[in-house]
């Protein structure tokens, strides 16, 4: 990677017309007024459709995701070379998406009680996924959302969002020290009119798009947009990025990295070198001061508030940041891993066919 890598913003699990969205054409717009960088859509299951998509549109990257929904379970299957299609058990969609290059991302793991639990599918196990939404816009609205609050959810996002499920960063925590599992947070987008509202939209994308965000740190992006799109699966696969809640603030000036004793900088979703006693520090550089936790193998290391830190890491284990701003959510990144490695594959952008 090189030394100044570039930050992009997307927004994942996208939907269109096909399933409670707008056309793809106001999608692309929003999206490019709000100032995204990518976004990924979940609802285009027709091969022709899905070539004429992915790709640049007007300075928007398009990629594609296939939602699955089987009989025991959903996820979405993303960088597959083909449409994995309808199989009836999660286990064996996840091993024909593997089979196919491609990716599973885990979805639906937010929920604290049985609100709209019994409506929808079962999460794929943590253990089981590639990477995973660790927060979702629509979920958290789902999770907490009942008659007393619904209004103030719809219209004031960045009051009400809550951030990821405690049990669920607990799980995630746990899982890390066995093996790398990315997380991303993405929107679950889906714009409907409701009569009950005098037609109001609910949940419009120029909403939508400004909760949840998944920035990627990557080289500059090409114009080939075949290149481009691989690039992006590629870190997010690799868990170099980091989710955040927009409404609170603009985290693209992030900047989460390791300095080894030899001067080696390993930035966000790396594998740094390790060994016995002191291994370095964790870099942290936030765009504005917020209340920071910087935690090892899931236990805190830093709690305080600041905007810069420089922290002696006290020695090898999954390093990650999370911060808060007035009580509210903001960031999550995913880990540095200092003394470990784990090897984590190429992305491979796929033909439809």
């Amino acid at each position: 990677m090189n030394a100044q890598p570039r930050v992009y913003n997307g927004a994942l699990q996208v939907r269109t017309d096909r399933t409670m969205g707008p056309p793809v054409s106001d999608v692309l717009a929003v999206a490019k007024g709000v100032g995204l960088d990518f976004i990924v859509l979940a609802d285009v299951t027709d091969a022709t459709e899905a070539r004429a998509l992915r790709g640049w549109h007007d300075g928007v990257l398009v990629l594609i995701a296939e939602e699955i929904r089987c009989d025991d379970g959903a996820f979405l299957a993303c960088d597959t070379r083909k449409f994995i299609g309808g199989i009836p058990l999660i286990e064996a969609a996840v091993a024909r998406t593997r089979e196919e290059e491609g990716a599973a991302l885990g979805l639906h793991y937010e929920y604290r009680n049985g609100h709209e639990r019994q409506s929808l599918p079962a999460p794929l196990p943590l253990d089981r996924t590639d990477f995973f939404a660790l927060w979702s816009f629509f979920d958290d609205y789902l999770a907490h959302a009942d008659g007393r609050v619904a209004l103030q959810y719809l219209n004031r996002p960045d009051k009400m969002l809550e951030g990821p499920a405690r049990h669920l960063v607990r799980e995630w925590d746990r899982v890390l020290e066995t093996r790398p599992l990315p997380a991303v947070g993405i929107v679950n987008a889906r714009l409907r009119k409701d009569p009950l509202l005098d037609w109001k939209e609910v949940f419009p994308y120029n909403v939508a798009f400004k909760t949840v965000r998944t920035a990627v740190l990557c080289e500059e992006l090409p114009a080939d947009a075949r290149v481009a799109s691989g690039m992006i699966w590629r870190a997010l696969r690799q868990g170099s990025s980091w989710l955040y809640n927009y409404t609170v603030g603009d985290a693209s000036g992030v900047v989460f990295s390791h300095l080894a004793e030899d001067g080696t900088v390993t930035h966000v979703g790396g594998n740094a070198p390790g060994g016995k006693g002191r291994t370095g520090w964790i870099d942290v550089l936030m765009p504005t001061e917020a209340e920071l936790i910087l935690r090892r193998n899931g236990q805190p290391l830093f709690w305080g508030v600041a905007g810069k830190l420089n922290f002696p890491a006290p020695g090898d284990g999954v390093y990650r940041l999370e911060a808060r701003v007035d009580g509210r959510p903001w960031l999550f990144t995913n880990p540095i891993r200092v003394g470990a490695s784990a090897d984590t594959g190429d992305a491979v952008v796929g033909e439809f066919t």
